[in-house]
């Protein structure tokens, strides 16, 4: 019944509902940050709601831009300006969906795994290094354990595996098998190639867009939130443990 409510209160079972499920995902990950004991409790979970609304997605376009609203903050993440909370959902839902629904888990994987590439041509290495650092700031600060959860579980695709331990190497700790050298050459980012912003351009960093600056070509989902704009950010970082 809660759900129904929920959908009757923001309107998504209108006829124009469903184009409000990305927004309402975008203030889950960049707004609403939990404090510790709103974690710890027994009230529906971030990463879960985010799991429900993606399951309301009725049409492809809609599924799509909802998954992109998920990973937008994983592209550019940058550990000394960005918070984990923006990225925490996504990867509680991808190792938490694996009892029961691994499709989604699957499914999320290989979406993080392709924008990186399909985003901008010109920024491949910086969104690879992003989502690096993204996957890399959420073992770090023990939001989950190791990204081998995924790459060694032998239900899902061998190919699929094969990228994540190449792509996220270092980070799959408990993973038996190491990555192909030839799948690391092939999806690794190249630090070379990550040109830095124009201080120009730079915002300050204290500024609401205090973030890295995605492509001029290619239009923001939503304006994204400064970390200093959370009551508590995450200052609480390596106090909670989301898992274990």
């Amino acid at each position: 019944r809660y759900q129904k409510w929920f959908m009757t209160r923001w309107g998504l079972s209108g006829p124009d509902g469903e184009s409000l499920i990305p927004d309402l995902v975008r203030y889950i990950c960049c707004v609403y940050h939990p404090p510790n004991e709103v974690i710890r409790s027994e009230v529906v979970q971030r990463w879960a709601a985010v799991g429900w609304l993606l399951k309301c997605a009725k049409t492809a376009t809609c599924l799509a831009n909802i998954k992109l609203a998920i990973f937008y903050d994983w592209l550019f993440f940058m550990p000394k300006e960005d918070t984990v909370m923006m990225v925490e959902p996504a990867a509680l839902l991808i190792t938490r969906s694996i009892p029961k629904w691994l499709d989604i888990t699957v499914d999320l994987v290989e979406f993080m795994l392709a924008v990186a590439d399909d985003w901008s041509a010109k920024y491949i290495d910086r969104c690879r290094r992003g989502v690096f650092n993204a996957a890399a700031e959420c073992v770090n600060l023990r939001v989950i354990q190791s990204w081998a959860q995924v790459s060694a579980n032998p239900q899902i695709n061998p190919a699929l595996r094969a990228r994540l331990r190449a792509q996220l190497r270092g980070l799959c700790k408990g993973d038996t098998e190491a990555p192909a050298p030839e799948d690391v050459e092939a999806y690794s980012f190249n630090a070379h190639n990550i040109a830095t912003p124009s201080p120009a351009t730079t915002p300050a960093p204290n500024s609401p867009h205090s973030k890295a600056q995605t492509p001029d070509e290619v239009p923001a989902l939503s304006p994204r939130s400064s970390t200093s704009d959370v009551d508590g950010g995450w200052e609480r970082e390596g106090q909670v443990k989301a898992e274990g």
